[in-house]
């Protein structure tokens, strides 16, 4: 014999139902809120640790590839040996034309600024710039990034205190690339040469974006989306003429 309900009971049935699926969904917030306080998400902010998404280790023929075909690519080499080992090399037009000392990660958890626990690691794969300052302050790291190219959440090519030289050529960083000052104001004038250019006013704007934070904007251009693995995709962006490669060589990891 078939069951039959009357209207009150669909009713219940139904309320309980919708009392079910916010209960789960209530319970994936508490998931990774807990998640989030175990490891530290990055904020997409400010932030020197990475991103908790990593590409995978560029090889020496894709590296070459884009080289070949992009008018500016970065390689970075986070590596601790080898004759490239934390280097930064800067090819344009497919032809090697800078090379500096600098330093990555130190590839370990720490507790920053903030009181957040992270790992302060240099994220491999390949990226578009994403954000360029002459004047930045980090709140996580309490401390000064002069010529920061973002190019990774918050991870950024920048300038380094005088006092951090002696350890460019080995990783000291809290996940960004250190370099020193005059080389990285050096880098980011090429970045902004393969956007609009570096005319104030005319190819670019500065925007204060709040005390120690002074962005450049209004100087992108459109060039083809890329994923991390180096492939690019059909979507259009605004960025710059610009490849960042960071890379590991696998035969050059110290134990």
């Amino acid at each position: 014999m078939a069951l039959s309900f009357d209207k009150g009971w669909t009713n219940r049935i139904l309320l309980v139902k919708i009392l079910d699926m916010h209960m789960k969904y209530f319970l994936a917030f508490l998931f990774c809120f807990n998640l989030h306080a175990k490891v530290g998400f990055v904020d997409f902010v400010d932030t020197a640790a990475p991103e908790f998404l990593f590409g995978p280790n560029p090889n020496p023929e894709i590296i070459q590839s884009l080289i070949e075909e992009v008018h500016l690519v970065i390689v970075i080499n986070k590596s601790t040996l080898g004759p490239d080992a934390q280097t930064l090399t800067m090819y344009e037009s497919g032809e090697a034309m800078f090379r500096t000392k600098i330093s990555t990660g130190r590839e370990k958890e720490e507790i920053n600024k903030t009181e957040r626990k992270v790992f302060t690691t240099t994220p491999t794969g390949v990226f578009r710039p994403t954000r360029l300052y002459t004047e930045y302050h980090s709140k996580s790291w309490d401390g000064s990034m002069p010529n920061a190219v973002f190019f990774n959440g918050g991870i950024a090519i920048h300038g380094t205190y005088h006092s951090e030289y002696r350890k460019l050529g080995s990783r000291a960083s809290a996940g960004c690339i250190r370099m020193r000052q005059e080389e990285a104001k050096f880098v980011r004038i090429k970045i902004m040469n393969s956007g609009r250019g570096i005319t104030p006013d005319v190819d670019y704007t500065l925007v204060q974006e709040e005390e120690k934070r002074l962005r450049v904007s209004d100087n992108t251009v459109q060039v083809s989306a890329i994923n991390t693995a180096g492939t690019f995709l059909e979507k259009q962006i605004y960025s710059w003429d610009t490849l960042i490669i960071v890379h590991e060589d696998p035969v050059a990891v110290a134990p």
